[in-house]
C-alpha cells in the first residue's frame, strides 16, 4: 500500500497516535545473508521468507539486500524481490559472490561462484542478469582481469556491481579505476592501505597477538588494523587518501560495525559473522588480545568512519549478521556515539541505502506515491542515541506489523525441563506452531559445540517430527558439514576424545559418502590408539577421494606403528 493524500471526509481504518514521536522511513539493511537464517546447503523455500520478518521487520528494517547466496537460491530470491508483501521485508537481490578459481581454494563455500577467466566472469554476469538479477556481488577472490571484465560486462547490461575488496588480489583504488562504486564493509579499507605483515608487527608492539582460533577472534583482530593505521602517521595519511578517493568518486560503503563492536567489547548486542553455534557473547579466549586494548582500538574504527562520512563517502547500513535487525539499531547507536549527527545517522540507515541499491524511487523516504514503509520510535533518538533501541512501531506496506511469538523458545524450555520426551510432547501439543527446522538445527549446533552429543542426536529426532516444517527435505540438509568438522576437531584438541569420536561418527552417519567426514573419524580413531580401525577409516576415505595424500601418509604411519609393536 502506498502513501497518498486523503480528503477531510476520509477516515483511516487504524489511527496511530504519534504523540510527538520521531517517524522515519523504513530502515534499509544493504548487506544481509539469508544463509544466516537457514543452512546454505539446503533448498530455499517459501517457508523461509517469514524468518526475515522476525529478524528484520520486528526491528524496523523494511528492506534488505541479500548479498551472497548459493546459485540455486537465485530464482526464489528473484521471486521474493518481485512480489513484495506486507508482513515481510522487501527483498533486493545482489547475486553472487563471484570469485576466481585458485589452487588453494579446493572447497569453496556453497554461496561462492568461481570463474577461471575474464570470459567466464562476463558469462556469469550475463547468467545472473538473465535470471532476473539487476545487481551482482564481486568477491575478494577475483583476480584483476576477471574483476575488470565483470565490472565492464555489468555496465553494458545495466547491472550494478558491489564489491567485497580486500585480502590483496585487488585493492579498492584499482577497483575504483575499473568503475566499481559500491563497496562492502568498512573493515575492508585497511587492506587497501597496507598489507597485514607490517601492521601486525606494529600491533605486536602494543599487545600480544596470537593466531586466531575462532571467527570471533578474527573479527576482534580486524579492529586492531584500524587502530594501528590511526596511530601511524604515514598509514593514516594513506587512509585519508583512500577516503578522499571514495568521496571524490561518490562511492558507497556498507558498515558491518556492530559485529566489530560486539567482538571488541563495545556493544552489548552480540553479532557474529558465523551464526553457528548460536551464542550471546563472543567466542574469544581471555588471553587472545587484551580486552581493554580491543575496546580502545574499536574507537579508532569509528574515528575513521566519522572522517569518511565528513569527507563525503556515502556510508550505508549493512549489518552482515544473523540478528540483523537488532544489530541495525545497535549500529545506528554506534554511529551517533561516534559523533555523526543524528539526522545523518538516519540518512545512513535509510536514503543512503536506497540510493546505493537504486531503489530511491520507492524506498528511503516518506512521500506521496511511495510504499507506506515507516518506523515510529517509542523514544526520541535526537534526545539520546540509546533511544534507537527503546522500541519501535513498524508499518510495512501500510499495515502495522505485529511481531509474532517465537515458538522455538517454548520448545527449548520444554526440552531443558523434560528432555526429549518433553520436547516431543510439546511438538505434538502444538501442531500449528510451525517450528522451523533451522531453529532445531541451531539448537543442535549449540549442543554439538558443547560436546553434548546425546542432546544433538535428540535434535535429529525432533527434526523428523511431523509438527516441524521439514516438508520432505532430508534431515542432513539442515546440518553444516563445516561446522560439525570444526566442532569435532575442537573437542579432539581439548582432549574430549569420546565426545569428539561420537561427533565424528555422527557426521559419517549423516554423510556416509563424504570423504572428509570419514577421514575425521580416522583421526579420532588414531588419537585413541585404535590403529586398525583408523586405517580402515582412512582407506574408506581414500576410496572416495584418491587424491588425499594425507590419508596415504596416515595409513603408512599407522602400519609402521603396528609393525613396531609386533
Amino acid at each position: 500500500m502506498a502513501i497518498r493524500s486523503v480528503s477531510d471526509t476520509e477516515s483511516a481504518p487504524q489511527i496511530i497516535d504519534g504523540n510527538d514521536r520521531l517517524l522515519i522511513p523504513g530502515l534499509i539493511d544493504t548487506h544481509i545473508h539469508m544463509r544466516h537464517q537457514v543452512i546454505a546447503t539446503r533448498t530455499l523455500s517459501e517457508k523461509d521468507w517469514p524468518r526475515l520478518a522476525q529478524t528484520y521487520l520486528d526491528h524496523g528494517v523494511t528492506t534488505v539486500a541479500e548479498m551472497g547466496q548459493p546459485p540455486a537460491w537465485v530464482p526464489t530470491l528473484v521471486a521474493w524481490q518481485n512480489t513484495p508483501v506486507a508482513h515481510r521485508p522487501d527483498m533486493v537481490l545482489v547475486a553472487g559472490s563471484i570469485g576466481s578459481t585458485h589452487d588453494w581454494d579446493e572447497t569453496p563455500p556453497p554461496h561462492h561462484v568461481l570463474v577461471a577467466s575474464p570470459d567466464e566472469a562476463r558469462a556469469q554476469v550475463r547468467r545472473y542478469r538473465d535470471q532476473g538479477a539487476r545487481r551482482i556481488k564481486l568477491y575478494w577472490k577475483l583476480e584483476r582481469p576477471e574483476l575488470t571484465a565483470a565490472i565492464d560486462e555489468a555496465a553494458k547490461l545495466g547491472v550494478t556491481p558491489y564489491g567485497h575488496i580486500d585480502n590483496g588480489f585487488v585493492n579498492i583504488a584499482d577497483a575504483i579505476d575499473d568503475g566499481l562504486r559500491n563497496f562492502e564493509h568498512v573493515f575492508t579499507l585497511t587492506r587497501s592501505v597496507s598489507s597485514p605483515d607490517p601492521m601486525i608487527a606494529l600491533i605486536r608492539q602494543q599487545t600480544e597477538l596470537r593466531d586466531h582460533e575462532t571467527l570471533d577472534e578474527w573479527t576482534r583482530g580486524l579492529t586492531l588494523y584500524h587502530d594501528v593505521i590511526e596511530r601511524t602517521p604515514t598509514l593514516r595519511a594513506d587512509m585519508d587518501l583512500l577516503i578522499d578517493r571514495l568521496a571524490e568518486t561518490r562511492s558507497s560503503i556498507s558498515t558491518a560495525l556492530n559485529v566489530l563492536a560486539a567482538n571488541a567489547g563495545q556493544s552489548d548486542v552480540y553479532s557474529g559473522f558465523d551464526p553457528y553455534p548460536p551464542r550471546s557473547e563472543p567466542d574469544i579466549r581471555p588471553d587472545f588480545v587484551d580486552p581493554d586494548y580491543a575496546r580502545a582500538a574499536f574507537l579508532n574504527v569509528m574515528v575513521q568512519v566519522r572522517r569518511a562520512h565528513e569527507a563525503g563517502v556515502m556510508i550505508r547500513l549493512g549489518t552482515d549478521a544473523s540478528n540483523g535487525g537488532e544489530a541495525a539499531l545497535a549500529e545506528l547507536q554506534l554511529l551517533a556515539r561516534s559523533g555523526i549527527p543524528i539526522a545523518d545517522v538516519l540518512r545512513i540507515g535509510t536514503i543512503n541505502g536506497a540510493r546505493a541499491l537504486n531503489i530511491d524511487d520507492r524506498a528511503g523516504s516518506i512521500a506521496v506515491g511511495r510504499p507506506a514503509d515507516m518506523v515510529l520510535f517509542e523514544q526520541n533518538p535526537f534526545a539520546d542515541p540509546v533511544h534507537f533501541r527503546a522500541g519501535v512501531t513498524v508499518v510495512k506496506s501500510g499495515v502495522v506489523h505485529v511481531p509474532a511469538t517465537r515458538p522455538v523458545e517454548a520448545w527449548l524450555a520444554a526440552y531443558r525441563a523434560e528432555g526429549l520426551a518433553g520436547a516431543t510432547q510439546w511438538l505434538t501439543d502444538n501442531p500449528d506452531a510451525r517450528l522451523h527446522p533451522s531453529d532445531i538445527a541451531a539448537a543442535m549446533s549449540g549442543y554439538m559445540h558443547d560436546g553434548n552429543i546425546v542432546a544433538a542426536q535428540h535434535m535429529i529426532d525432533q527434526l523428523r517430527h511431523p509438527a516441524t516444517q521439514l516438508n520432505g527435505e532430508a534431515v542432513e540438509d539442515y546440518f553444516s558439514k563445516r561446522f560439525m568438522r570444526r566442532a569435532a576437531y575442537r573437542l579432539l584438541e581439548e582432549g574430549e576424545l569420546n565426545k569428539a569420536t561420537q561427533l565424528f561418527q555422527l557426521r559419517v552417519d549423516l554423510f556416509p559418502q563424504d570423504a572428509d567426514a570419514i577421514y575425521g573419524l580416522g583421526d579420532a580413531r588414531a588419537t585413541a590408539g585404535q590403529h586398525e580401525a583408523a586405517i580402515t577409516a582412512y582407506q574408506s576415505s581414500l576410496a572416495l577421494d584418491p587424491d588425499n595424500e594425507n590419508a596415504v601418509i596416515m595409513i603408512e604411519r599407522l602400519r609402521g606403528l603396528i609393525a613396531d609393536t609386533e
